[in-house]
Parts: structure tokens; C-alpha cells; sequence
């Protein structure tokens, strides 16, 4: 008989699930997990009943639906965050009841995993399993990455004293990240393993195609480099050292595109650096788009970008190199772990434009690298991540 997991996420589980990183964990759970028998535990569009089991169809699959919001009643709120608003409607209609039959509990979000640490004090609640869809503290990188700063010790101290009540800690990092991340918290009294699993990428999916045939579906020039950009408007992704990149590049050697998908609370930023780089002929801002849109997108481009200051596991990065596409990337987490320089891509230290804008036109000159492509995707496809969990909780 297989065992039974309820996956908690503020996540819209009413219909199909669009994005990458923490995304890409669950939706491989709910795809492919052939040892677990799961349920969901998230969010509704429509007029569920909230704290009621009902039923949800999702990837040729009815799964037992908990509904504990609705979308618009936590979107909606522009104060706090959107997991903190959810973690106050799952704290109302989610008690211990729905859970005592399971035998574990998931979730990538912290609040929930405090609201579930709590739960258990008073009860025999399912073992907790909890992953890190990036190693860095969410406040530090949210909305408001002032107070993030400022409380960043309170942060580390609730994360560490309730982390060792559960039962299993995931992080999708590198190595050395995960090791950093200990370090800090083992002076708050942390005192259990985190074992490293990055996100995976659905290799089945992202794949080869050929990048004209891409562009005549999505009406771009066949004459331009097109370079792209795939992840959240904000702060921390460091878009502006792509845009000014784009700009050097075309005084340089002209005739370049960024492309920029994704939506988020920075978009009036970055429309402000385009107007400051009079770059509108050479910067487009497609907003968010659904996961056929992204792989056309990543194939239609001659190189894929980013800029971030600090990331989690990049599944985005992973797309792109199993589309077959050069990355150029900061170096962040995970990066060196798939990024071969010259090979498959370039990482760049410095954030300097001229510089950056340098290996995005080097990286324009590589052209095979298939067998690098699939030694170092195949390491961190769905097939691989899914075996690692099993055996790490069955």
C-alpha cells in the first residue's frame, strides 16, 4: 500500500501549475510520484468549499482537494506577503483532522512550516517534510527586503528552533550554500541534516527545437540575436545589469534583443532603467507566460541571461540547457554545478556591463555542446530528483 502525502502550498491546485523553481518540485510530485499517494492542500479560483475535501483534476489525475482560500482574497492583500496571507487562511480552516490519516506532510513555504511545527505540540500530526526551494532568507528577498535585513536574526532564530522538529529538511542549492546555510543556523540551535536535491527539470519537455522555426511562431525576427531572460520582476534578479548588458552589447556589435518574461512588484523599476537607456527597440517585456510560451521562447534565443544577486537552484537556467542553450549567468547558487565556461555558457564575476555584455557576445559563438547537455541535465531531471526523495523518506 503506497503511503500518503498532503502537499501544503500557497499554490493555485484548481488548475494546471505554470513556472519554474519551487513550482517545478511540486508539480513533479503530483506528475510522476509513483510512491506516494497525494493530496493537495492549497488554494481554489472557483467556489470550493474552504476547509472541505472535495476533488481536483490535474495532469490526467483526481486528487483529494483541500481548499483554504481563495485566490483573489489573498492576491488581493498588498500589505503582507502572499504566503503570510495564506498561512493565516490554512492556521483558520485547516485543522488536525484533515491530516492525522497521512503520513507526511510537505511544504516549500516557512510559515507553513511553522503553522505545522505548532499543529504538532498538540497532536500526533504526520512527519513534516520540508523543502528549501532557495537556501536564502525569504525576507531578505521579498517585497520588503528592508525589514527582511533589519529582522534577519528573529528570522534565523524561528527557522532553526522549529526546523528540528521536522522530521525531513530538502534544499535546492549547491553544496557549499547548504553548508554556509548550517553554519548560520547551528548558532541559533539548529542540530539536524539538510540533504541537497535540487529542483528538477522536465527533460520530456524542454528540449531541441530548431530556433527559426521557434521564432516564426512567436513573429520574431529571423535577423537578430535574441537573448533572454526567464524569472520574478524583482530586486534581487539584478535585471538592470542585463539591460545596460544589452545596451553596450548593440554599441558594440548591434543587433541584439533582450527579451524579458515574468511578472512582479518591479516591473515600474525596470521600466524606468528602459526609458533611463532609451532601450525600447531593443527590450521587450512579454510578461508572464505559460510553460509552452517558455519553451518557445527559449528556443527562438541564441543566448539565455541572468543577473541575479542571489538565487536559489535555478530551474530556469536548467530549461534553457536542456533546450540546448548557452547560459550567462552571475555567479549564483547551483551555477557552477551546471554552467562548463566556454562549453555551455559563461559565469561572470564582475557585474560590470561592459563585461557581462562581452561573454553574452562569446557565448553567441558556441555552438554544439549536446553531450554536455545531457551529462549535466540528466543529473537533474525529474526521473533522478524523485528517486533521491523516495528512497530518502520511504
Amino acid at each position: 500500500m503506497k503511503r500518503r502525502m498532503a502537499i501544503i502550498e500557497p499554490m493555485l491546485f484548481s488548475k494546471e501549475l505554470f513556472g519554474s523553481g519551487g513550482i517545478s518540485v511540486i508539480r513533479s510530485l503530483i506528475k510522476k510520484s509513483s510512491c506516494l499517494d497525494i493530496a493537495l492542500i492549497g488554494i481554489t479560483d472557483g467556489k470550493d468549499d474552504l476547509g472541505c475535501f472535495n476533488e481536483t483534476f490535474l495532469y490526467g489525475k483526481i486528487f483529494d482537494f483541500l481548499p483554504v482560500a481563495r485566490y483573489l482574497d489573498v492576491y488581493k492583500n498588498k500589505l503582507l506577503s502572499f504566503n503570510m496571507v495564506f498561512t493565516f487562511y490554512l492556521s483558520k480552516y485547516l485543522n488536525y483532522n484533515h491530516i492525522k490519516d497521512y503520513d507526511y506532510v510537505f511544504t516549500e513555504c516557512s510559515f507553513v512550516m511553522w503553522y505545522l511545527v505548532f499543529l504538532r505540540k498538540n497532536n500526533n500530526i504526520p512527519k513534516i517534510i520540508f523543502y528549501y526551494p532557495g537556501i536564502e532568507n525569504p525576507f531578505a528577498i521579498g517585497r520588503y527586503p528592508w525589514i527582511g535585513k533589519k529582522f534577519e536574526s528573529v528570522y534565523y532564530l524561528f527557522q532553526s528552533k522549529l526546523l528540528n522538529y521536522v522530521d525531513y529538511v530538502f534544499a535546492a542549492a549547491s553544496k557549499d550554500d547548504i553548508k554556509r546555510h548550517i553554519s548560520i543556523l547551528s548558532k541559533y540551535g539548529f542540530n539536524k541534516r539538510i540533504i541537497q536535491l535540487p529542483a528538477p527539470v522536465d527533460t520530456s519537455f524542454f528540449y531541441y527545437e530548431d530556433r527559426f522555426i521557434a521564432r516564426k511562431k512567436l513573429s520574431l525576427p529571423l535577423d537578430k540575436k535574441l537573448f533572454l531572460f526567464i524569472g520574478r520582476l524583482a530586486k534581487v534578479k539584478g535585471i538592470e545589469l542585463l539591460i545596460d548588458s544589452i545596451v553596450k552589447y548593440n554599441h558594440r556589435y548591434g543587433n541584439g534583443i533582450l527579451i524579458i518574461i515574468g511578472d512582479g512588484e518591479y516591473k515600474s523599476e525596470i521600466m524606468r532603467r528602459i526609458r533611463f537607456n532609451n532601450a525600447f527597440n531593443c527590450v521587450k517585456l512579454v510578461g508572464q507566460q505559460d510553460s509552452v510560451k517558455v519553451k518557445e521562447y527559449i528556443n527562438s534565443s541564441d543566448v539565455c541571461v541572468f543577473g541575479s544577486y542571489k538565487e536559489g537552484w535555478s530551474v530556469a537556467m536548467l530549461e534553457c540547457l536542456s533546450c540546448g542553450k548557452p547560459v550567462v549567468s552571475t555567479i549564483v547558487s547551483g551555477a557552477k554545478d551546471m554552467i562548463r565556461p566556454g562549453f555551455n555558457g559563461y559565469l561572470v564575476e564582475s557585474r560590470d556591463p561592459n563585461i557581462f555584455s562581452e561573454y553574452m557576445f562569446k557565448a553567441t559563438k558556441i555552438n554544439d555542446y549536446m553531450d554536455i547537455r545531457d551529462e549535466i541535465v540528466n543529473k537533474y531531471d525529474e526521473q533522478c530528483f524523485l528517486k533521491t526523495f523516495c528512497e530518502t523518506i520511504l
